[in-house]
């Protein structure tokens, strides 16, 4: 695997990771729950 690649899946595992992120906070909001374990976007 050459260093490209790697940085490919790093930076897609990001968005990923920010997508759920943010979700996880609409889904929260939208239930009236504080989110707690996720970082304040």
């Amino acid at each position: 695997m050459n260093y490209f690649t790697l940085l490919l899946i790093i930076k897609s595992y990001y968005i990923i990771f920010d997508v759920s992120d943010k979700l996880a906070h609409h889904i929260y909001r939208d239930n009236g729950f504080k989110p707690s374990g996720f970082s304040s976007a």
